[in-house]
């Protein structure tokens, strides 16, 4: 299994925000993180993936009942894996946590 916390450090530099662990998801392959901001994500336990869930618990929950998430790519990856999909920097459809 892949190690939840091996890059949460380096997610709160580039959100700027503190990530708290609340509950596994995924029949625990993966973890749900608040943010201080309440912006929730989820990181992936099988491989080197995080994306955003919402804004609000009600909303999170709704989007993870529905599996409804968007990857976020850090500086250092090329790509990420998402459900299957690969994306790239500048790809519709991720979470844009560096845009103004």
């Amino acid at each position: 299994m892949f190690e939840y916390y091996r890059y949460v450090g380096e997610w709160e530099r580039l959100l700027d925000t503190k990530l708290i662990g609340v509950a596994e998801t995924h029949q625990r392959h993966g973890l749900l993180v608040v943010a201080e901001d309440e912006r929730f994500f989820t990181i992936s336990g099988m491989h080197d993936a995080m994306g955003f869930v919402g804004c609000g618990f009600s909303d999170a929950m709704d989007n993870l009942l529905f599996a409804q998430s968007a990857p976020m790519i850090r500086p250092d990856q090329e790509f990420v894996k998402w459900y299957g999909i690969k994306y790239r920097h500048g790809d519709p459809g991720r979470y844009s946590y560096d845009s103004p």
